[in-house]
């Protein structure tokens, strides 16, 4: 299913870069910290934060957004589930580290730990699925006061038909709004 208005999808691609960009961020500083914290530990040189540095992290952010749009994350107009969401992050996560290493070997960028792209990994996920959990989250209230509720006609016996209305009733989150009933009367 498509998105109606595009809007939604830059919104959405917005996020995830701005997510993802944050990542990086992070990342620097929570492998900072784990330094201070855990000084034995060789966690590598210390990394240059410079303006060619800042060009990289906006490079990857997009290279982000590209990975998702590619996984079809952008292609559909509800979320259709958050397990599904996490997956796509899980795999964006992976696939993108994985194409930051290839970058950082076939490139020579600057000195980049492991243990940074281990931490950014980690964090990366966090970042991406702490936003869709967010939006999941806005969603489903959203549907629950009433926006975008679709008005629905239930064509169908009376038993089966109260059933389907207390079920539609008991899942605010499906944003069904039930307009009638149209039945046939055997008596």
């Amino acid at each position: 299913m498509l998105w109606r208005p595009t809007y939604h999808r830059r919104i959405a691609q917005l996020a995830d870069g701005i997510a993802a960009a944050f990542s990086f961020i992070a990342a620097y500083f929570v492998w900072i910290v784990a330094k201070l914290i855990f000084p034995w530990i060789p966690f590598g040189r210390e990394i240059e934060f410079n303006i060619v540095l800042v060009w990289k992290i906006l490079l990857f952010t997009i290279i982000w957004v590209i990975i998702l749009a590619k996984l079809d994350a952008y292609t559909y107009q509800r979320f259709t589930s958050l397990g599904r969401e996490m997956k796509l992050i899980g795999k964006t996560s992976l696939i993108g580290t994985l194409i930051l290493l290839g970058a950082d070997f076939m490139l020579r960028f600057e000195y980049i730990p492991r243990t940074y792209i281990g931490i950014f990994f980690i964090i990366n996920f966090l970042c991406l699925g702490g936003g869709k959990i967010i939006l999941f989250q806005m969603e489903k209230e959203i549907r629950k006061r009433g926006s975008e509720k679709k008005n629905i006609l239930i064509v169908g016996t009376w038993l089966r038909a109260q059933q389907f209305i207390e079920t539609v009733k008991g899942n605010l989150g499906w944003a069904l709004n039930i307009v009638g009933l149209i039945t046939t009367d055997c008596s």
